[in-house]
């Protein structure tokens, strides 16, 4: 599957907007484990890891 084809998916089955699933459908499309964003929204996407940048350990 292409990267446009996981967008189109995306935004027809959470209904992100096109920014968003374009970097979540590229995630996707090259097979990442996890993605860290500031967007909570995000963590209702299950089929990679969403780290949020207030998880991250700063020392």
């Amino acid at each position: 599957m292409n990267i446009a084809d996981h967008v189109a998916n995306l935004r027809a089955q959470y209904q992100f907007k096109t920014p968003d699933a374009i970097q979540l459908g590229t995630a996707l499309a090259c097979g990442a484990d996890y993605i860290i964003t500031n967007d909570k929204a995000w963590q209702r996407f299950e089929e990679i890891k969403v780290v949020l940048v207030e998880e991250l350990n700063t020392r």
